[in-house]
């Protein structure tokens, strides 16, 4: 980000403070690094490119800066408060995925606009998915301003949009995440298909049932709707009734 006034909007939303502990993913050559470093007590640099590492650490060399060369979906990570950030889009659902597991105050980052409406879409949208799940259940969202392509260098080909996500502390879980999360694989994989038809074969395929049993285990009505339509709590709903019966 080469636009100061976006870097400070930003800082800005995250509420920043001289106690809190910040961490930055993909901080590039250092100009938000900077600005966070003005506003928290400390600021954990994340950069997987060394030579952006070594000129952002040679230029913010006396802050209250330090850099963590590596992957971020791959690497242990220190205690912090508060993420802000503009990460690499190609990889930012699977940054946000990894963010739902772990435990801080608020993220601010920006995200591609359209993946800023998968975010926060209603059910029966074309942008409802997989991951609007994902965000719903882990995270209260707020889209606040467009960041025109001239805000980067190099400039991307999209329109981005800062987010905030907060934490949620009592957030709706299902009775076994990981087959829950195998669900919303199988039945988004064909979001247009009846759920009682992408279930039935993975069901046999990769549990074990006998094709009687699974039809049997889809019977309820809740099956024979389309995933893009069932709110996440209905979601969770149908993952649960067919988890009880496998765990018996």
């Amino acid at each position: 980000m080469v636009d100061y006034g976006f870097a400070i909007r930003m800082a800005e939303l995250a509420r920043l403070s001289p106690s809190d502990t910040v961490l930055e993913i993909g901080s590039g050559i250092g100009n938000l690094t900077e600005i966070l470093s003005e506003r928290a007590k400390l600021v954990y640099a994340i950069e997987i490119d060394p030579l952006l590492v070594h000129i952002a650490s040679r230029r913010l060399q006396k802050r209250n800066v330090r850099f963590i060369r590596g992957d971020f979906l791959k690497i242990d990570l220190p205690p912090f408060d508060k993420v802000v950030c503009n990460p690499p889009y190609c990889i930012i659902s699977k940054i946000i995925e990894r963010l739902s597991q772990l435990d801080f105050e608020v993220s601010v980052m920006t995200v591609q606009k359209e993946l800023a409406s998968r975010m926060v879409a209603e059910p029966g949208t074309k942008e409802y998915g997989r991951f609007t799940v994902l965000c719903y259940l882990n995270f209260d969202i707020e889209l606040f301003d467009e960041v025109p392509p001239s805000a980067f260098y190099p400039e991307p080909e999209v329109t981005s949009v800062i987010v905030r996500m907060t934490p949620l502390k009592d957030k709706p879980s299902p009775l076994n995440e990981e087959f829950f999360q195998w669900f919303l694989r199988q039945v988004f994989s064909q979001r247009n298909k009846k759920m009682r038809n992408s279930l039935l074969k993975a069901l046999v395929r990769e549990k074990g049932l006998s094709k009687e049993e699974a039809s049997k285990l889809l019977s309820n009505s809740l099956f024979q709707e389309r995933p893009f339509r069932l709110s996440p709590e209905e979601l969770i709903e149908a993952s649960n009734l067919i988890w009880e019966r496998l765990s018996v």
